[in-house]
């Protein structure tokens, strides 16, 4: 972003060509209704930056608030993993999040990509970033969405990169299926997600990802489906829950509709209907890797359903909801 070289910058001078072509980025996003998530500052790409409070960096900064709050489309990031390389502290961060505050007429929201600091000072951020890559990372999202019952949790990176022709950054899951389920376990926490396709990430971008061979393209088609679902059923009014259910993980909007995760694992999950859906519920399943429904129609409440999915070794969500009947 700035003149000169990265090798030797001219910090006195900002590329204007730079932040022309991210114009036309950010507005490419936002006619496509995707809203730019815009990490001000990245620390681990090899970036020459100016010194902390010079001149040059509050130029810097001012500049980008600046011009990009003008965009709708745009919440802003103090920095990607902002304290994990030992470039700036937590006053650092406070005092850029207080500068943009001060210059952004729009009040776009506005986050940091370091959980140890969004955990220390919630209130200064309008919605909770971390980055969790775990192994039973349903349990941990569980735990910070409770934490935070106040404000969205954001999984910024779950450890999930799947797998493209290029080899990038691999993180510790690639396949396509495996990442769709840990986006699923950070959902049905009530914590929101990310989706990353190693061929439209970090230094390598291959713009017509339908055109490469069968085997090689992303997955988009299980984020549509996700998005889908999601739109049928409003995320902003579920949260997660432990009904009477000896497995899967649940999102309810505790009154008339229920959704279950049946990991591919599970030969069946077992329950009792919730009392709010009444003596009957419409039984529905969902296929998240084909966006399949099945309607299996109303069953009548009992003390313990058995419940099998129709797609043998593959995650389901099964669905119930009040009859209108």
């Amino acid at each position: 972003p700035f003149g000169g070289t990265n090798a030797e910058p001219d910090f006195s001078i900002l590329n204007v060509a730079f932040f022309q072509h991210l114009d036309r980025v950010v507005s490419y996003l936002d006619q496509k209704g995707i809203v730019a998530h815009l990490m001000i500052y990245v620390w681990n790409k090899l970036v020459n930056w100016p010194e902390m409070y010079s001149t040059a960096d509050n130029a810097y900064f001012d500049y980008v608030i600046a011009r990009y709050q003008a965009f709708p489309n745009v919440v802003w990031d103090a920095s990607k993993e902002a304290l994990g390389y030992g470039r700036c502290d937590m006053e650092y961060v406070i005092e850029r999040i207080q500068r943009a505050r001060r210059l952004d007429a729009h009040k776009r929201l506005l986050t940091v990509h370091d959980y140890a600091f969004c955990a220390k000072y919630p209130e200064l951020v309008d919605f909770i970033s971390i980055q969790v890559w775990c192994t039973d990372l349903y349990r941990r999202m569980l735990e910070v969405s409770e934490k935070h019952a106040d404000k969205p949790v954001f999984n910024i990176e779950h450890g999930g990169y799947e797998q493209s022709p290029y080899v990038v950054f691999t993180g510790d899951y690639i396949d396509a299926v495996t990442c769709l389920e840990r986006n699923y376990a950070c959902l049905f926490a009530g914590v929101y997600s990310t989706y990353y396709w190693q061929g439209t990430s970090w230094n390598v971008i291959i713009h017509n990802p339908m055109d490469l061979a069968q085997g090689q393209r992303p997955f988009f088609s299980y984020y549509h489906a996700m998005a889908a679902l999601f739109d049928r059923y409003d995320f902003s009014l579920l949260s997660p829950q432990q009904t009477r259910h000896t497995s899967g993980l649940e999102l309810t909007n505790g009154s008339d509709t229920y959704l279950f995760v049946v990991p591919k694992e599970n030969y069946a999950i077992h329950l009792g209907l919730p009392d709010t859906l009444g003596d009957t519920a419409m039984v529905t399943w969902f296929n998240p890797c084909t966006a399949e429904y099945i309607v299996v129609g109303l069953t009548e409440s009992q003390p313990w359903h058995e419940f099998i999915s129709p797609w043998k070794g593959q995650m389901a969500v099964l669905i119930l909801e009040k009859s209108l009947s």
